[in-house]
């Protein structure tokens, strides 16, 4: 997910939700072949192999992905970076929504935007009591803080709805900062869960 639209973001973590770059394969045409690929790579391979090998094989997955939507430009993350960053991809996404996030990146055709993966799996999800409790804050801080970006709240360049129950608990605990820090320290938080990943989440 390129979350290129939060100012409060920084490009760190923008490149982690989607690995930077990504959405510009949108023009070539050959992503239905691709997404058979990813889906019997991370879905099928989930099922049967251990967390590790689905993980890999979702990164072989969309490393081939991205060089036959984008053959002019390496693939982001490469695969070295993806397979690397299975730890931080797994402190930032409830586990629940990983292995259907993994089969959509990498499955999905070459003209289909990321964000609409993090939209579908969001949608298929049912909420957690951590979440609740952080859309309640957020929302009651949007109100009192205008300049808050409401991405943070809604589905918009946050892939808030598929976040792992403590860091809902991080990101509430955000809410009883001023509203001229409140942004700091959501994205701070968020930015740690990649920090021994150096910022990358294998998207």
């Amino acid at each position: 997910m390129k979350v290129v639209a939060l100012a409060l973001v920084s490009t760190v973590v923008l490149c982690s939700f989607a690995g930077c770059g990504d959405d510009s394969t949108a023009a070539a045409s050959g992503g239905g072949g691709s997404g058979e690929g990813g889906k019997g790579s991370s879905g099928e391979g989930g099922k049967g192999g251990s967390d590790v090998s689905a993980w890999e094989e979702y990164c072989d997955a969309s490393v081939a992905r991205e060089e036959m939507c984008d053959p002019d430009n390496p693939p982001s993350p490469t695969l070295a970076d993806c397979v690397g960053a299975k730890a931080c991809f797994d402190s930032v996404f409830r586990e629940e929504a990983r292995e259907p996030l993994m089969a959509c990146l990498s499955s999905r055709p070459c003209d289909k935007n990321d964000d609409l993966c993090y939209t579908e799996v969001g949608a298929d999800l049912g909420t957690i009591p951590e979440q609740e409790e952080y859309l309640s804050g957020c929302n009651a801080k949007l109100d009192e803080c205008p300049d808050l970006s409401n991405d943070w709240c809604t589905q918009g360049d946050v892939p808030w709805p598929l976040f792992e129950a403590s860091l809902y608990a991080e990101l509430s605990a955000c809410f009883s900062e001023s509203c001229d820090m409140v942004s700091a320290c959501l994205d701070n938080a968020v930015q740690a869960r990649g920090a021994d990943c150096g910022g990358e989440l294998g998207l």
